[in-house]
């Protein structure tokens, strides 16, 4: 039986044993939960949360495909500003849904914390030990954007698996419970990095690709920090950015410098 909440000085924050739990409703009514470690956190978590729940960017549903999803949100979404929108410019996003996006992910059902629409995918929580909790950190809840072709991937296997209930994680065993770490790492992880010629990489060691290559890719220090929710671009540019050879830039440049000529000396 689990412990009894209890309330805390914020509204919809209560306190269960040594963690806390935020207690909200989405647009259509429906109560969810999310817990944190830290009353700070929960704070913030909770922020978040009402946050995305105002724009209209989180709704918990049950077995939601895209195109209903994608739908309903045209049909009521107002803009992010006093202003609201144009209704040329709402008819060119529902144009686009039907024919660029509905025709590849329309049948796929959508987990709350994927938002395909927008491209990106919501870490609030996080699987650790056994348990789904929050971030280590309030840095941790962040937005992370994803690429078209990576949303088609994504879309193509929640509509393959047999659990593609919100609920539902999205890399599942064949019972639809979650991998085990240790599992991934010398079934699959290792033998990839042995063919590939780095044996002593393990999964931290994408995070330091990815930083790098975000880096080569023309990002500045603060959206990369954003993306691994780090506490500070400076951390982020010290710790995870690694220089290759190539990198360096030449020091022909140095050749193409204008020559300025020597003072001539002066006559005593």
């Amino acid at each position: 039986m689990s412990r009894p909440l209890q309330a805390t000085k914020t509204p919809g924050v209560y306190r269960r044993g040594k963690r806390y739990v935020v207690v909200l409703r989405d647009r259509t009514g429906r109560q969810f939960k999310r817990s944190a470690g830290t009353l700070a956190e929960a704070r913030v978590l909770k922020s978040t949360l009402s946050a995305d729940i105002a724009r209209g960017e989180l709704q918990v549903t049950e077995r939601m495909t895209f195109e209903r999803y994608a739908r309903e949100w045209v049909e009521t979404y107002s803009g992010r500003t006093s202003r609201g929108i144009r209704p040329q410019t709402l008819a060119d996003y529902r144009r686009a849904i039907e024919r660029r996006a509905n025709p590849f992910l329309g049948r796929m059902q959508l987990a709350e914390d994927v938002d395909l629409l927008a491209g990106r995918i919501h870490v609030r929580r996080r699987y650790y030990k056994g348990e789904v909790d929050a971030p280590k950190s309030r840095y941790g809840i962040r937005s992370i954007p994803i690429s078209r072709a990576m949303a088609e991937r994504l879309a193509s296997l929640r509509e393959g698996s047999d659990f593609g209930a919100p609920t539902d994680h999205l890399f599942c065993t064949s019972v639809g419970t979650p991998h085990l770490p240790r599992n991934i790492l010398m079934r699959w992880f290792k033998p990839a990095a042995v063919r590939a010629g780095i044996p002593r990489a393990g999964f931290h060691t994408l995070r330091h690709t990815c930083a790098s290559r975000l880096f080569r890719l023309g990002w500045n220090a603060k959206q990369v920090q954003m993306v691994l929710g780090h506490h500070s671009p400076a951390f982020t540019l010290a710790t995870y950015v690694h220089l290759m050879p190539d990198d360096l830039p030449s020091l022909d440049l140095l050749e193409q410098l204008p020559c300025v000529p020597a003072p001539r000396p002066v006559a005593h």
